[in-house]
């Protein structure tokens, strides 16, 4: 299998991952919950650093593939102009 059809298979998985809601809707839920309950633990006085540096990089790899999916996306021109 050559890695343009890896690729291929790839791309397409992905986007039929994302029309489907509940993962949508989970892969929003997920780190707006992580920070909300560090928040909780902060302000009782506990400070799990642990668990900080947990959600901290969970919540950096989310921003960073949201990121780069982003910029791959409007690299197309079918997208910018919707043709």
């Amino acid at each position: 299998m050559s890695l343009r059809n890896i690729g291929i298979i790839y791309r397409k998985e992905l986007t039929d991952s994302l029309r489907d809601r509940r993962t949508l809707i989970s892969s929003i839920v997920v780190p707006i919950l992580n920070v909300s309950l560090v928040s909780k633990e902060i302000l009782t006085g506990n400070f799990p650093w642990g668990m900080m540096a947990l959600v901290f990089g969970s919540s950096c790899a989310y921003a960073a593939l949201a990121l780069s999916a982003a910029a791959n996306m409007f690299q197309r021109e079918d997208v910018l102009f919707r043709t």
